[in-house]
């Protein structure tokens, strides 16, 4: 049985409205391991105000009808600095379009903050075959 896997790495660009942070442009590196219908993320986010630290688990949908271009929708954990540098751990989730060059939007919540972020990525890919 063949199985084939693609590995993606690249950055990330956000700017987030939020209701109650200063957070606004972030830049991030993430990779990604997609597997048939599903895929796992880990993703670092670096704002001028807070680090964000993140993994998903995504789910995949490939249209053959709109050449092979892969939709997702994401759910996972971050880490943030909070107020006085503690920790503060929220839930994200995503929506977005393509592995390689693509728009994403991204929903964070925690205890202190609510923030909506249109963002963009390019990504190179490594795909590998395992038998």
């Amino acid at each position: 049985m063949v199985n084939s896997q693609i590995i993606t790495f690249g950055p990330m660009f956000h700017y987030y409205f939020s209701l109650n942070s200063k957070t606004k442009f972030t830049f991030g590196l993430e990779t990604a391991i997609y597997f048939t219908t599903y895929s796992i993320d880990f993703g670092l986010e670096a704002g001028k105000y807070t680090n964000f630290i993140y993994c998903e688990l995504q789910f995949v949908r490939v249209d053959e009808r709109n050449d092979y271009i892969p939709k997702g929708m994401s759910f996972g954990i971050y880490r943030r600095k909070g107020k006085e540098n503690e920790p503060v751990f929220g839930l994200q989730t995503t929506i977005w379009e393509s592995y390689y060059v693509g728009a994403d939007l991204r929903l964070k919540i925690d205890m202190e903050s609510l923030s909506i972020g249109p963002g963009v990525f390019g990504k190179l890919f490594f795909p590998y075959v395992r038998i």
